[in-house]
């Protein structure tokens, strides 16, 4: 599977808009060195992250799955030439924690935040400086 550094247009075209208007959905890889996925419109993050490991057994998506942190932003048009602006940020919750109960490191939840935030700030998307939304959800934290 692809991995990205940046944000990109192409990026936002091809994933964005993910079960919410303008919302872009990344798995970030903590595993050895931080590693960006998109998820796909199509895909549930528990499919992609089964594909990711090449596994169907729950218990080795869960205790693998630790390291791989879901990641939310929300883009959206900022009215200036068909451009968008990266508006918010929601990490920690998809439904590879809800519905398969994978369960993250607090600290695991601080990285891949900070990395949402760097892969967009380093991107070809303006990034506003007041967001709609800078959350961590920590409900399915480990710790």
């Amino acid at each position: 599977m692809k991995t990205y550094d940046r944000l990109t247009e192409e990026l936002r075209r091809t994933y964005g808009d993910r079960k919410i208007p303008g919302r872009l959905s990344i798995l970030v890889d903590l595993c050895a060195q931080p590693l960006i996925y998109a998820v796909p419109r199509e895909i549930e993050h528990i499919n992609f992250v089964k594909e990711l490991l090449g596994t169907d057994e729950t218990q080795e998506v869960r205790e693998r799955g630790t390291l791989l942190v879901p990641s939310h932003i929300d883009i959206q048009p900022n009215g200036q030439n068909f451009h968008y602006l990266v508006c918010g940020f929601l990490t920690g919750v998809s439904g590879l924690e809800i519905a398969f109960g994978v369960r993250h490191p607090r600290e695991a939840l601080k990285r891949a935040h900070e990395q949402t935030k760097t892969f967009t700030r380093i991107g070809e998307l303006s990034v506003t400086t007041t967001f709609s939304e800078d959350k961590i959800n920590y409900k399915y934290a480990l710790d």
